[in-house]
């Protein structure tokens, strides 16, 4: 909607609450004698504190979001002939107009004679602040004036409250650090915001039985679209405009968190300055999404919030008081929220929509790092495939959103205006709809301390057990020096992708249901003792972290190098690449010996975030950190390091000293997979020891009495495998007991040497670009899938950790063997009549980084699950390998 718009007979009664009008217009003083640096000393009449303030304090081409009160309807004549940008008008219930006013229009609105008020009046719906509601509390993106505002939606909850009392409710679980307000000269806490929707919402009982569908709604400030569509689905569902979702309300609560209101309001001048810009960050300064406590490893630059305190024992109602202060301290928000979280009952879901800069696809699903058992892992495979659905159903094709989609390139000309090396227009546009895999597998990254990650994984690991997935929208995000400009057209297609996607969850997640694994075979698994990690084995060594920061200042065009001295003992070191403002870098990490060992560059992938690095045991002496600044104008960049130093390289260090938590009791087998898959398959699995193997136990007069053997380790002899495989029946070796190969005299392995076999570490365990999907292991498997288990839960840091033992392909393939995919150039994934290789899936968890919240025993992917039920020659059920959208 552009130009003059009358908007007529359209309002509700929605007053806003006392506590909000206090807060919005209780100040004292003028302008002059409050924070912040006077730009021009205007004054009125018809503007207040705030008003004055903003007008004051910022750029004269600053424009305002205005809400222009008039005594009387004739002044609306006046004010249209002005050619206000974003004018709206209306009648009803009062005569007010709406526009975005820079220091030269304010003053000739002003100069009208009907005009009796100017307020600053930022939000979607130009009219919010009036004693009324439109009909459409959120307007339709393509007629709204703006992104959504953090006070227009706080109003819009209330009213939703009031209007539908049985099916509704919103509820402050907290309230955020808060900026400061320039104007006020103090921080300003903003309440954390939880809405549920439910049928007959009062009846507790009902309540605590109903499955929880939790949607997180821009956990990162700058990444609107969570926001846009999560409110407007609120309100569609509310009017009986999604029929759908209506029908499972009996049985379901959506529960919607508001999560980060710091980085929503951080876009208003008079608490942060800045133009045009919302955060990724809360107050604090953190990233909120990387301060959960997850079990495995945690980065130790974050602070991992479990509301349960240091002891992790549960001591109160609420947040316990014994919480480390450094937590209390950097992540308020997410300790209330965790506990919040952890009141409900019969959580399934968590969906956690995101946005990001271009990407080859317009909206890609990620599935959470956690412990995932067969219905788990099929479910979020159907939730996912549905996703793609919805958001098709609701928009259509990409071809029919392309113009759309296409024009979001041009918000980054600023960037190449500034010689920020960024792509071309035609490079950025998505190639297709929508896809969905891990992290790794649709971002190139992985993380700890992910709210989904924590959500995931199972109670007595401190989660929730639910099914977690976070979406990620194209064209959401910015890099400086853009400006967060609102693009109607965009904005619809965004908004109602994510419409189509709460939609398609909402509607499919309390249905799910998922085929047992089909297969009447039996499957022995060897056992072995040296997989087990427990708690009650370790042993800590006295530890603290050294935290530095250095800020490099980085002229245009130019690079800058960072130095860190490494001392021992070091167990680890992150490192977080940080800049000032969301601006193109290049970054990369020397050892001591000039080797590069780790780089980023700030304008190729699908997501630009800070850059993370992690060294585990790193070589003494002095590392550097080379910035190269893309643009023409000065930068600044923060280094962030954070060295883990233990009086000993033997032991784990002690949470306690570094964290301030207690160590979790835990015992974590990998083995625990095959007790999880005996549950949903046809035939048995049975794990058998490495004695009753040399025993004889894989025969049975000569024949195989299994129809398959699975080996995950190399910790026994291997001669009872050998008449095994003579015998016909199936061998499937994975990580170390790949090792065996070379040990075994069967007819078939014989010409495999285990000179041809080695074991070595890399960032991920994933597959690389050797990938023959036609292979039988491969059946049923998607292009976009590459990781077979991800790391942090199982403790390995995120940074060369992951081992992967492969043979040599020469030889592999001269012994008859069928490459599927390698991994650096070793066959990781293949067959050898019939023996199997998988060269990583399921090694013991690492217990030799910080993991206080414990250790889960396994954590594959679908992938993962996918190649290990083709070697046993079982049918999971998952769709087939079919392009997507």
């Amino acid at each position: 909607m552009t130009g003059k718009q009358r908007t007529d007979d359209r309002f509700l009664d929605a007053p806003i609450s006392r506590r909000q009008f206090v807060r919005l217009s209780a100040v004292t003083g003028g302008a002059l004698s409050l924070p912040g640096s006077a730009l021009s000393d205007h004054s009125s009449e018809k503007t207040g504190d705030r008003y004055e303030f903003l007008r004051n304090h910022t750029e004269e081409d600053y424009e305002i979001p205005t809400l222009i009160r008039l005594s009387e309807a004739s002044g609306l004549d006046a004010l249209s002939k002005l050619d206000l940008t974003a004018y709206r008008e209306t009648h009803d219930p009062e005569p007010a107009a709406y526009g975005r006013l820079d220091d030269d229009v304010i003053d000739a609105v002003l100069d009208v004679a009907a005009v009796s008020e100017l307020e600053h009046s930022p939000g979607a719906n130009p009219f919010w602040k009036l004693p009324a509601y439109a009909e459409s509390v959120f307007p339709a993106p393509e007629e709204a004036v703006d992104y959504v505002g953090y006070e227009e939606t706080e109003a819009a909850l209330e009213h939703f409250a009031e209007d539908h009392p049985d099916r509704f409710e919103v509820d402050s679980i907290a309230e955020s650090l808060g900026h400061r307000n320039l104007l006020e000269g103090a921080r300003e806490p903003r309440d954390i915001r939880v809405a549920e929707i439910t049928d007959d919402i009062g009846d507790r009982e009902a309540f605590e039985r109903k499955e929880k569908l939790v949607y997180t709604l821009s956990i990162h400030g700058d990444e609107r679209p969570g926001v846009e569509a999560g409110s407007r689905f609120i309100e569609r569902v509310l009017a009986g405009e999604e029929p759908e979702v209506e029908a499972v309300l009996d049985d379901v609560v959506l529960v919607f968190l508001y999560a980060n209101p710091d980085g929503w309001l951080a876009r208003q001048p008079h608490y942060s300055g800045q133009r045009n810009a919302f955060e990724r960050v809360t107050a604090t300064g953190v990233d909120p999404n990387r301060q959960y406590p997850t079990a495995g490893w945690i980065d130790p630059v974050h602070y991992p919030a479990d509301p349960d305190g240091a002891d992790l024992i549960d001591d109160s109602s609420g947040v316990d008081a014994d919480v480390p202060d450094r937590v209390a301290e950097h992540a308020p928000d997410a300790l209330a929220i965790a506990q919040h979280m952890r009141g409900y009952e019969n959580v399934e879901l968590f969906c956690d929509l995101h946005g990001m800069h271009w990407s080859e696809e317009f909206v890609v699903s990620l599935v959470a790092n956690a412990q995932y058992d067969h219905e788990q892992l099929l479910g979020i495979d159907r939730i996912n495939r549905a996703v793609g659905d919805g958001i098709e159903t609701e928009i259509g094709s990409l071809e029919e959103n392309m113009e759309a989609i296409s024009s979001a390139t041009e918000r980054y000309d600023p960037v190449r205006e500034a010689d920020g090396d960024l792509p071309d227009d035609e490079a950025m546009v998505p190639d297709s709809l929508y896809d969905f895999g891990t992290a790794h597998d649709t971002l190139d990254y992985s993380t700890t301390g992910a709210f989904l990650g924590w959500a995931a994984h199972p109670e007595d690991s401190g989660g929730l057990g639910a099914k977690s997935i976070a979406l990620e929208m194209a064209f959401a995000n910015t890099l400086s020096p853009m400006e967060k400009e609102y693009l109607p057209e965009l904005a619809a297609v965004q908004t109602g992708a994510y419409v189509g996607a709460l939609r398609a969850v909402s509607r499919e997640a309390p249905s799910l249901s998922v085929p047992e694994i089909d297969g009447e075979g039996s499957t022995a698994v060897v056992a072995s003792d040296s997989l087990m990690r427990s708690s009650d084995a370790l042993s800590f060594a006295g530890a603290e972290a050294e935290e530095t920061r250095t800020t490099a200042e980085v002229d245009g065009d130019a690079k800058k190098t960072v130095t860190l001295a490494v001392s021992p003992p070091t167990d680890e070191v992150s490192i977080h690449i940080r800049p000032g403002d969301p601006a193109p870098i290049r970054a990369t990490l020397y050892d001591p010996s000039d080797d590069e060992k780790r780089a980023v560059d700030g304008v190729s992938g699908r997501s630009r975030r800070e850059s993370v690095w992690t060294i585990t045991d790193p070589e003494t002496g002095r590392w550097s950190i080379e910035i190269e600044n893309l643009r023409s104008v000065d930068t600044e960049v923060a280094v962030l390091v954070d060295a883990v130093v233990s009086d000993t390289s033997d032991d784990a260090p002690d949470p306690r000293d570094v964290l301030g938590y207690e160590q979790r009791l835990y015992d974590s087998t990998p083995l625990a997979y095959f007790e999880e898959y005996d549950e949903f398959a046809a035939g048995t699995i049975e794990l058998v020891s490495p004695a009753e193997v040399e025993a004889g136990a894989l025969l049975v007069d000569d024949e195989p009495a299994y129809e398959n053997v699975v080996v995950i380790h190399d910790a026994f002899e291997a001669d009872g495998l050998d008449s095994y495989v003579e015998a016909g029946g199936t061998l499937v070796l994975t990580d170390a007991g790949v090792r065996l190969l070379g040990a075994l005299d069967a007819e078939s392995l014989d010409a495999i040497d285990g000179r041809a076999i080695s074991t070595g570490e890399y960032e991920f365990a994933a597959l690389d670009d050797h990938i023959a999907r036609d292979h039988p292991l491969l059946e049923n498997t998607r292009e976009i899938e590459r990781e077979l288990w991800t790391l942090a839960p199982r403790g390995y840091a995120i940074g060369e950790e992951a081992p992967v033992t492969t043979v040599v392909p020469e030889v592999f393939e001269a012994a008859g063997g069928s490459i599927a995919a390698t991994v650096d150039g070793g066959v990781a994934v293949g067959s050898l009549e019939n023996v199997h290789v998988i060269g990583s899936l399921l090694p013991p968890s690492s217990q030799d980084h910080l993991h206080p919240f414990g250790l889960l025993d396994y954590s594959v992917s679908l992938l993962g699950h996918t190649i290990l039920s083709n070697a046993l020659g079982y049918e999971i059920g998952r769709g087939e390998n079919a392009p997507l959208f």
